[in-house]
């Protein structure tokens, strides 16, 4: 593979109106750039194209776009054309002024006619405009259907549809695909002026490109983008003629049609959010059949012939060049393109053959067939059914960290779409934010970063300290609660169980998906979380140690009933939390990690500092016997006072997130993960079918599987394995695990090369080792009073607590990577199947362990102050 010796500040891929848009933008903003302009073909201009070939440069016909529509002084092409005798302008290219219109049997339709079908249709089209925005979109078709079978009259029928058509013909597709909705919104609020260039509409963006002397690479097809680190930060763009070539920003303008035929692979793949776009985006097919006769056979002040025919409906007429002018659009079209030329030529004539019975045969001919052209596979987009501007939205929203930008006439959500000019604003719209982009200063990373964002990193950081304070807050503290509460070494079963129950409010998450559709809710749930969760810690700190009786046992109702709650704050957050963060660029997901990583510093350091109790043996007389008895020494800091601690932190994560929320300050426009967006994004009869189209089945098991072993099994056993080394091990071992977690936080961050998409297998390997380390350990914890070593306690407990730290950490590692893949690929949907994949796996653990640990009681304690033969 030969490789362009040069680095890019920006390839531009696709030399269409959006490409030469984009380049002449960039060039004018930043004229010392490095620029490239990459084109499959060998020619510029893309789906706007003048044929001067096939009837002589006297007769230029455009193969693609025929008319600037726009013709308006704003207007960004429109800027750069100077009238000509030759160019002709029209305000209405279906009027009916120039316009003969015949039956299907080639009789005139009377002007009364004319007048009562345009009346009907206008009335029509007024219905599908006050069509209700609170209902499900339809189709077009089936916003008029009760009306249209209302006319029992055939022919009106046929004229009707014929008049229909006309929206058919704009919009390059058939009414039963078209939106309801968003009926004209294609238009933006411009009014048309059309404006028909003597020359040739292609030749004139080819003048322009020309004119600005522009870096274009013809016959340069790109078949591959990698964005992954593995080029030194820059992208590396293939082409299947073996180069390749680096670049700091692409520009990605190819058609909907290439984007849908996934003719450019990614690494990492697109998005989930950005592949539904391209796949939901109507792409309509418009061909044309020139046919050039030796004379003129119709009336040469005609501009346009139309026939209320279910086929063959809109003509053109060239008067000067003897060519009439088939605009085929649709259901039609494609069904045309898997004919050969004659054999469509002859349907033409012989249709046209009705209605002027003396005309001859064609002389020359050419017919277009945009659908089966690689490089554009398609003409232009429209609004299908179930599309609105926040599909404009996705499909224009840059990708892989901000480094690949996307334009084109399905891209242009702040005007038109499906004109040429639609396509040169997007190009504009891009080049403007790459060139600010790149004119940022590349120094150290926090002076390349404004101070807004730096508060945001801040803020999103310390919001992010709740989630491990909920999920690992009490667990840290156990070791200090076991010898105090009655559950005695069950009690981390006992708690773990307990505590995922809380999974109950996954349910009702999904409860208020349903009912709701949307997530309208979401900032008010996550305030109302924080808010519970000061509370019961605050409560937890003080009553704690109560008791009560039940069946003559003395259980600890009043911990494990606050534990529940901060459980059940706990998986609220965790489908809420790490969602919320896709409302913010890429880089601040390493927010969320770093406050999870700051929270187990928090926590291992209040480990630390209370200690761990120190059991003691003490000889009493009773009797004539001498008994030793267990005394533990007391901590440093009391129970309350650490879950005191706890719920402060809880409260500054609190008004972090009310500064966020209200501010909304650094919040991604692009990606606006608001109230108005569905909680994730998918309707309810299609969350099904989504959730199974993120082909990441394998990395959802093995994140299930991860938790399901470590934070679900794993915890249970944490007594059995380490108490009977003694009581100071187990504690130090839970401090360790959080100090784990952040030096994976510091690890993650320095080796951001480490990702799914360059090593695919890391995770699965990771849990088989885990998946091993974790039977060793229930081995241990099975052969307790006496498990191995137990004659050298240091050596015992060195092990056993060394397994437990690289099972957490190698999980740990798991996580964050499966969550920015996850996040890279899916976005919020990713994120939050993700969270149910956790806490569901947590669960499933969890049960089994108390199944294990209380009913079946497998596992045994070794009582302090005890003798015991282990042999």
């Amino acid at each position: 593979m030969e490789t362009v010796n040069h680095v890019f500040d920006l390839i531009v891929i696709g030399c269409g109106a959006a490409g030469i848009g984009a380049a002449i933008k960039f060039q004018k903003l930043l004229p010392t750039a490095h620029l490239l302009v990459l084109e499959a073909r060998d020619r510029i201009g893309g789906r706007a194209f003048t044929d001067t070939k096939t009837f002589g440069e006297s007769a230029p016909v455009d193969l693609g776009a025929r008319w600037l529509c726009h013709n308006q002084p704003d207007n960004l092409v429109r800027a750069y054309y100077v009238l000509s005798d030759g160019d002709r302008i029209d305000t209405d290219i279906y009027g009916t002024s120039t316009m003969a219109i015949f039956d299907e049997d080639g009789t005139p339709i009377s002007e009364d006619l004319i007048k009562q079908v345009k009346t009907i249709a206008e009335k029509l089209f007024s219905n599908i405009k006050q069509y209700p925005h609170d209902m499900p979109d339809v189709s077009m078709l089936d916003a008029i259907h009760k009306q249209h079978i209302k006319i029992d009259n055939e022919k009106m029928q046929r004229l009707l549809d014929m008049w229909l058509s006309f929206t058919e013909n704009h919009e390059a597709s058939d009414l039963a695909e078209l939106s309801a909705k968003c009926y004209a919104k294609g238009d933006g609020d411009l009014e048309n002026c059309y404006l028909e260039i003597a020359g040739g509409f292609g030749s004139f963006i080819k003048q322009i490109a020309e004119q600005h002397k522009l870096p274009i690479k013809l016959n340069t097809v790109v078949t591959h983008i990698d964005t992954s680190t593995q080029f030194d930060g820059l992208i590396h763009v293939a082409t299947q003629d073996g180069c390749y070539y680096l670049c700091k920003y692409v520009l990605v303008t190819v058609p909907l049609g290439c984007l849908k035929a996934c003719s450019i692979d990614f690494t990492p793949p697109l998005p989930q959010w950005k592949q539904e776009a391209i796949d939901k985006m109507g792409f309509g097919l418009h061909n044309k059949v020139y046919l050039q006769f030796s004379s003129v056979f119709w009336d040469q002040e005609l501009t346009k012939i139309s026939v209320a025919t279910n086929r063959f409906k809109f003509y053109f007429c060239i008067p000067e060049a003897r060519i009439v002018v088939l605009h085929i659009v649709g259901s039609v079209a494609y069904e045309l393109e898997h004919l050969r030329d004659e054999e469509i030529v002859e349907q033409v004539v012989n249709s046209l053959r009705i209605i002027y019975p003396l005309m001859t045969d064609p002389i020359k001919w050419l017919v277009t067939r945009w659908g089966s052209d690689p490089f554009s596979g398609g003409s232009y987009s429209n609004f299908q059914v179930g599309n609105n501007n926040e599909t404009l939205k996705k499909l224009a929203r840059e990708t892989h960290d901000g480094r690949v930008h996307w334009a084109g006439e399905h891209t242009n959500y702040d005007g038109t779409i499906g004109y040429v000019d639609s396509a040169f604003e997007s190009g504009h719209r891009e080049a403007i934010l790459i060139c600010k982009k790149l004119r940022q200063p590349k120094t150290m990373l926090w002076k390349n970063i404004d101070n807004s964002t730096i508060i945001v990193f801040i803020l999103l950081t310390i919001f992010s300290l709740s989630p491990n304070i909920l999920f690992y807050g009490i667990p840290i503290e156990l070791p200090a609660l076991i010898n105090q509460l009655p559950e005695g070494w069950s009690l981390p079963a006992i708690f773990n169980l307990i505590s995922q129950g809380a999974i109950i409010s996954l349910i009702i998450i999904f409860l208020l998906r349903h009912l709701t559709k949307s997530n309208s809710y979401e900032t008010i749930t996550i305030i109302i979380t924080l808010l519970i969760s000061v509370i019961t810690f605050i409560t937890l700190g003080l009553f704690w140690h109560k008791t009560t009786i039940i069946n003559n046992i003395s259980h600890s109702t009043y911990f494990l009933l606050f534990s529940f709650i901060i459980y059940i704050c706990d998986y609220s957050g965790s489908v809420l939390f790490l969602t919320y963060f896709d409302r913010y660029v890429s880089i601040m997901m390493r927010a969320y990690f770093l406050g999870d990583g700051v929270s187990s510093a928090a926590l291992a350091i209040l480990g630390f500092v209370q200690d761990s109790e120190k059991t003691q043996c003490i000889p009493i007389i009773i009797g004539n016997k001498t008994v030793l008895t267990e005394q533990a020494s007391s901590l440093v800091f009391s129970v309350r006072i650490y879950f005191f601690i706890l719920s402060f932190i809880m409260f500054c994560s609190l008004i972090s997130f009310l500064i966020l929320s209200i501010t909304k300050i650094g919040q991604d426009e692009s990606n606006k993960n608001d109230e108005s967006i569905k909680l994730i994004n998918i309707s309810d009869d299609q969350i099904d079918e989504q959730h199974s189209q993120i082909n990441n089945k394998l990395y959802f098991l093995a994140m299930f599987w991860s938790c399901f072993i470590t934070y679900g099994f794993l915890p249970g056993l944490q007594t059995y394995a380490l108490v009977p080394y003694s009581h100071d091990i187990y504690q130090k071992t839970i401090i360790s695990i959080e100090i784990s977690y952040l030096l994976v936080q510091i690890f993650c961050a320095i080796y951001s090369n480490i990702t799914i998409e360059r090593y695919p297998n890391l995770v699965h390997i990771f849990n088989i080792i885990g998946t091993i380390l974790i039977i060793y350990i229930f081995i241990i914890a099975k052969m307790s009073p006496c498990p191995p070593f137990i004659d050298s306690i240091l050596l015992g407990g060195l092990i056993s607590g060394l397994i437990y730290i690289i099972i957490n950490g190698l999980s740990h590692i798991a996580y964050i990577l499966l969550n920015i893949y996850f996040h890279k690929v899916s976005g919020e949907k990713g994120l939050f199947w993700s969270s149910v994949k956790v806490k569901c796996g947590i669960a499933s653990g969890a049960i089994i362990n108390y199944m294990l640990t209380v009913h079946f009681q497998l596992f045994k304690e070794r009582f302090p102050c005890h003798d015991y033969v282990c042999s």
